[in-house]
């Protein structure tokens, strides 16, 4: 079976970790390690890892975490992975796998030439903090995109399975500021002439709590979450940080996507209403209208950027 390599960061995620682990080993159809980064716990986390270790000898390392934030984390792991493997899957600490979510991403990666970078991501099936299922993550309907990487990420990194390939390229861009780690494999592996395949068959449960870093919700609190994004410059800094990070790989993205990079910085660099009409002519696209309305009225009012900061990169 092929060798996956399951990079898992940790923080405080003691009352869950041991259902996400059971579920990884639990996948079929894959000869699975799992490096676990762990970036400073104070509960049990680390506990049960060493617990899950000791329970599968010689498949689990666990490693102490750079302290930089959950994006660095696993980064880090992917630029010092400590063994060899054919595919890479990112996995948080609080969700649950499907039992065959390993063995469907191999299928299709294995369908890629192996020195081009793919990444192989899904949709969530939405639950509560007993499990108990409240629908499912957008279904999007238009083909993963450079265009659209660089304003949303559909990719979400608890659901991504990737080549040595993409695991190299991203590597390979070093140390870079960037908000999220699965955003920027996206971007790199769309931008880079690699292959994205988002399937709408959910093979993850994602677990909704108090504690996540960014939930995918629906309707109103959707809306207003992303809406103070954008008012308060959060946003427009994430875009800031991802472009500054492309700057340091402009010569690996494709003829294609140069260009839409080039248009978008144009574009931030126009003043008041013509962002709007650059950012058409962009080709730059939301998977939703909604959303995609709502970057043409973030553009009009300068939301793209940090406050200040819209003519900087």
């Amino acid at each position: 079976m092929p060798r996956v390599g399951v990079v898992l960061g940790t923080c405080n995620g003691a009352r869950f970790l041991g259902e996400q682990l059971d579920s990884v080993a639990r996948q079929s159809g894959a000869d699975w390690r799992l490096l676990a980064s762990d970036d400073g716990s104070v509960d049990a986390t680390l506990e049960i890892l060493n617990s899950f270790a000791a329970a599968w000898p010689g498949r689990v390392e666990v490693r102490a975490g750079p302290r930089l934030g959950f994006a660095r984390n696993f980064l880090s792991m992917l630029e010092n992975p400590g063994f060899d493997a054919s595919f890479w899957a990112f996995c948080d600490q609080d969700d649950v796998w499907h039992d065959d979510k390993l063995s469907h991403a191999v299928g299709w990666l294995a369908t890629v030439a192996g020195d081009r970078p793919a990444l192989y991501c899904s949709r969530t099936a939405l639950v509560d903090e007993n499990g108990t299922r409240l629908g499912a993550s957008p279904d999007w309907r238009r083909p993963p995109d450079f265009r659209n990487a660089l304003v949303q990420n559909i990719a979400s990194g608890n659901t991504m399975v990737f080549n040595e390939a993409a695991r190299r390229l991203v590597a390979g861009a070093g140390a870079v500021g960037v908000p999220f780690h699965d955003w920027w494999a996206y971007l790199l592996v769309a931008g880079c002439g690699g292959e994205v395949r988002f399937d709408p068959v959910p093979r993850v449960s994602y677990r909704l709590h108090g504690e996540n870093a960014l939930g995918p919700w629906g309707g109103w609190r959707a809306w207003r979450h992303r809406s103070k994004l954008l008012a308060d410059g959060t946003y427009g800094g994430w875009l800031d940080e991802n472009l500054v990070a492309l700057s340091g790989m402009e010569s690996q993205l494709g003829d294609a996507a140069r260009a839409t990079l080039a248009r978008f910085r144009a574009m931030r660099k126009a003043r008041g209403l013509r962002r709007g009409v650059e950012l058409i002519r962009s080709g730059v696209f939301h998977q939703s209208t909604l959303g995609y309305l709502g970057l043409l009225v973030a553009a009009s009012l300068g939301r793209l950027a940090r406050p200040g900061h819209d003519d900087a990169i």
